[in-house]
């Protein structure tokens, strides 16, 4: 493939983009709280966010560059060590830590007289200390909020005692529906999930009728309390505990705190439903049981999203117990966070089993014999507490009070960017006046009071269409803009705003959707959202590159679209082009049809290819030599195309005949060039390096490569500009093998091979041509036969003639031919195979069963999910937004380009391979006649092949 001169690696700012001069931001103004000295200081402050655009911060804020070097000073100017110690080094400690207490318990308006304070390693932590700790006794109550976060929700499985039957039921009477409310009991206590609807009703002093409540055993079958006092009422002696979020971490929406002291006298005594809930494809029924009155309620209040952005006075409201993080707080330090304790509550955490060191009096190993410590942190904070990250939450509370002396300031602050953001996302609209987006609240966005600082939404196409979150997920990592995917850990509110039923999730489930991955859209219905969230040093800047985000990738390639169907004149000329380029491109492939037009061989992962001539060998893995290195950093982590677009300029070359494989970076000279041997025993395989493959939950394998050598390693930090850079090889004693197939790969993702065909190539091109977004492929929109000799060269243009099999290129069939030529190399495919539309349609290798190429015949592994990488120029590096944004419009939702293969293998005459592991002698050639092999019977043959081979090894 030719290379374009343009070698700019940058990915243009979208705000300095000259054709967006039509977008305007006028629909709500910002009115910032800071000066622009305050603001230039936190640009400082946060300087290494560069041209990244970060709105996770309810996942986790960011720290201040002052925070960490006054941590770090503190660290380098003392010496603190263990405080169960005693020393004079381990008295600082204690002493320091214990100032860290009170600075956190003055932060919330209290002091160690009211609360205390227990250092967890989250709020989930301190959520499952108090689950284990609670002395619920044997009619208890947990009763918990639908829209809490998951770990609030994992705190009832302390009260299920059969693991193996139902964890939960739903109920409902005719007031609430079915959705409303449910619970669950095996003899150990009572569980009850309260939707926002019935507590709002049961808070206003308006419970449901009939004070009842479903109660199932454990096994799912239906009981009558009777197992208690036979009327069925509750012991007068039995505890409740009821957890609350102090603000949605879906929505941002901020439950009134006055609920506290409500459930603490008793509020929830009212709780009321019946109904059914599904488990597993199973209906339970239930039947009511009457709640006591004289349930003493306690109340959990689960403010880490809160706390984030909000003062929370624990003089004014008094939960029995609050957990928090304090990365939300402040970024760092992580893995810390604290279950506070209301004194007066703390005889109620009497339930805890374990003991560690410095939790006890006295241990005595020989008898069953302990005694805890008096004071509360002292006999719940288990062996040696992390002091060193305790000590750094002092200069996060000081970076906080540095920028701003109250929290209201940042609750202010944070609020009127979220309003800016929701304000103006609402009125983003295409031009037939469809809504460019859905938002999941419940409020208006017009008080801070009732409104945190999140938005969440998702996009719709011009027709309604929902469009799922993972398009926008990779259109955002392309542009460095940081949101947050799905449901949030927070299933309950998920459910309620996507206005699903539980049954319709369940569904969604059995369908292979599960938390945290990218299956965004189950039969039409979203299973997740777009979570943009906001910091205290968030600036408006990062509002706006979001909504021109949206903007320039959906709402004005739209536009265009538009336009074309109201200019006759335009969709004419278009769809004459489009007629001309498809007779061009059916006459062209008449006699080129069934052939394998090209082979491209990819030996460092995300760097360029490796063109083959003529033919080339099928080895172990795949084609020889594909995939086999890696470039990574000094942590063993694998620099990819997404985060370092120059990978594209390292050219590979493979010197069958000197047995090297060589290195060049486009634009340099070639005495520069790197050279690495081919042969393994070149290599010290004492010299291993451990690596990770892909720093995801979808290809985190481990592999074991060896280290190429110094002088490759010099020769990628000058051209790359980075440090510390290895290139490995994997290790031939290393074997992966992908999920769901027997046959071993390389460092591919998936599969052995990718196949890429012309129908489905040329049909892509001729939608993004219609579309008339070839400017934002990189892509000049009139190379005519003279401008491509100028900028590729005589030769290539003669071989582009050759391949198209005619005398002559027009300007029509030159434009189609480089979009063509653009997308074989942003899809990276191993095999191009030719065929015209009268052969096969567009797409339809994704049925196939399997192809044989020449004389190799190979299993098709299904359609290829595509990620942003295709959005990269691969001659330049530079991003755009296509061709991903057209590909996921029109298969529906779901990026597929391209067929997964593998070597179908071994035959009769193929065992010496899994015995010896030695390579294939077969290979591929260039011009090779394909045919589709569809024959189940033979495909399942050479799978019992391989599996009794596999119980052999």
């Amino acid at each position: 493939m030719g290379r374009r001169k343009d070698e700019d690696l940058l990915c243009p700012r979208l705000k300095n983009n000259n054709d967006n001069n039509d977008f305007n931001l006028g629909h709500h103004s910002y009115e910032e709280v800071l000066t622009q000295g305050q603001i230039l200081q936190l640009k400082d402050e946060f300087s290494r966010l560069k041209e990244s655009c970060y709105l996770d911060h309810a996942g986790a804020t960011l720290y201040s560059k002052s925070q960490l070097e006054s941590a770090m000073t503190e660290l380098q100017e003392n010496l603190f060590s263990n405080p169960h110690s005693r020393n004079p080094s381990s008295s600082i400690t204690t002493d320091a830590t214990d100032h860290v207490r009170q600075r956190v318990l003055a932060h919330f308006g209290t002091n160690d007289d009211e609360y205390s304070v227990i250092f967890t390693s989250g709020a989930t932590s301190g959520l499952k200390l108090l689950a284990e700790s609670f002395s619920f006794n044997e009619e208890g109550i947990f009763a918990y909020l639908e829209e809490n976060h998951t770990s609030v929700v994992g705190m009832r499985e302390y009260l299920l005692k059969n693991r193996n039957g139902p964890t939960h039921k739903n109920s409902s009477t005719s007031s609430v529906s079915c959705e409303d409310s449910s619970t669950s009991n095996n003899g150990n206590g009572h569980v009850y999930c309260v939707s926002k609807y019935a507590m709002e009703q049961i808070m206003m002093n308006s419970p449901v009728p009939h004070y009842h409540a479903a109660e199932v055993d454990a096994s799912g079958v239906s009981k009558n309390s009777t197992s208690s006092p036979s009327n069925g009422l509750m012991t007068e002696n039995a505890n409740a505990l009821c957890a609350i979020p102090a603000q949605c971490n879906f929505s941002g929406y901020k439950y009134p705190l006055e609920w506290i002291s409500k459930i603490q006298s008793g509020q929830l005594n009212s709780i009321s439903e019946s109904g059914d809930f599904y488990i597993q494809n199973k209906t339970f029924k239930t039947n009511p049981v009457k709640i006591d009155r004289s349930l003493k309620w306690y109340v959990v209040l689960d403010a880490a999203s809160y706390v984030a952005s909000n003062r929370l006075n624990l003089s004014v409201h008094k939960p029995d117990f609050v957990t928090i993080s304090f990365y939300k707080m402040f970024g760092w330090p992580t893995g810390l966070g604290a279950l506070i304790v209301r004194n007066s509550s703390g005889h109620i955490l009497g339930n805890k089993q374990y003991f560690g060191g410095g939790t006890v009096n006295i241990s005595i190993p020989s008898l069953p014999y302990h005694v805890k410590r008096s004071k509360l942190h002292e006999r719940f904070e288990d062996g040696t507490i992390s002091f060193l990250s305790i000590l750094g939450v002092r200069h996060g509370l000081n970076a906080l009070t540095k920028f701003f002396p109250e929290m209201d300031l940042i609750r202010t602050r944070t609020f009127r960017l979220t309003q800016y953001l929701y304000k103006n996302l609402r009125n983003m609209t295409y031009e037939n006046g469809q809504r460019v987006a859905t938002i999941f609240s419940d409020t208006e966005y017009d008080s801070e009071k009732t409104q945190g600082p999140v938005v969440t939404f998702n996009l719709l196409r011009p027709n309604g269409e929902i469009i799922g979150y993972s398009e926008m997920e990779q259109i955002a990592y392309l542009h460095n803009v940081n949101l947050r995917y799905g449901c949030f850990c927070n299933p309950g509110a998920c459910r309620r705003h996507l206005g699903l039923t539980s049954q319709q999730v369940l569904k969604h489930y059995e369908s292979g959707h599960v938390c945290g991955d990218g299956f965004d859209i189950v039969d039409g219905n979203p299973t997740g959202a777009i979570r943009a969230s906001i910091g205290y040093m968030t600036t408006k800047e990062n509002i706006d590159f979001l909504l021109l985000l949206i903007y320039n990738c959906w709402i004005k390639p739209s536009n265009i679209n538009q336009n074309l169907i109201k200019n006759p004149t335009l969709l004419l000329q278009a769809n004459r082009d489009s007629n001309q380029n498809v007779q061009q491109m059916e006459n062209s492939h008449t006699l080129k049809s069934n052939k394998l037009l090209q082979i491209f061989v990819y030996p460092i992962k995300s760097c360029a290819p490796f063109q083959v001539k003529s033919t080339w060998t099928i080895g172990p893995h795949g084609l020889l030599y594909d995939r086999q290195w890696l470039i990574v950093n000094s942590n063993g982590v694998p620099l990819t195309a997404k985060r370092e677009p120059k990978l594209c300029l390292i050219e590979p070359t493979i010197d069958i005949s000197s047995r090297q494989l060589i290195l060049h970076f486009h634009g340099d000279d070639d005495k520069n060039n790197a050279v690495v041997p081919l042969d393994i025993s070149s290599f010290s395989k004492n010299y291993s390096v451990e690596a990770s493959l892909c720093n995801s939950k979808v290809c985190g394998d481990s592999i074991v490569g060896l280290d190429c050598g110094e002088s490759v390693s010099t020769w990628l930090c000058r051209v790359l500009d980075r440090s510390n850079l290895k290139l490995i090889r994997m290790s031939p004693d290393h074997h992966r093998k992908p999920r769901n197939s027997l046959e071993e790969i390389s460092l591919a993702n998936q599969s052995q091979f990718l196949l890429l065909s012309m129908p489905s190539l040329t049909q892509l091109a001729r939608e993004l041509r219609s579309n008339g977004v070839l400017s934002s492929l990189n892509i000049p929109t009139s190379p005519s036969p003279t401008t491509y000799e100028e900028e590729n060269g005589r030769e290539d243009l003669d071989e582009k003639i050759n391949r198209e099999n005619c005398n002559y290129l027009d300007d029509d069939a030159i434009l189609q031919a480089v979009v063509v030529e653009n997308l074989i190399g942003r899809f990276r495919g191993n095999l191009v195979i030719g065929g015209s539309d009268l052969d096969h349609a567009a797409y339809e290798e994704e049925t196939w069963k399997g192809i044989r190429i020449g004389g190799t015949d190979f299993k098709c592994g299904g359609p290829c999910m595509r990620c942003a990488t295709i959005c990269m120029d691969p001659l330049t590096g530079k991003k755009s937004a296509e061709p991903f944004l057209t590909l996921s419009r029109i298969r529906g939702g779901r990026p597929n380009f391209g067929v997964h293969l593998y070597a179908s293998r071994p035959t009769d005459t193929d065992y010496n391979f899994m015995a010896t592991r030695t390579p294939f002698l077969k290979t591929l050639r260039i011009g090779s006649h394909y045919e589709v092999v569809d024959n189940a019977e033979e495909q399942n043959c050479v799978k019992d092949k391989l599996e009794a081979l596999r119980n052999i090894d």
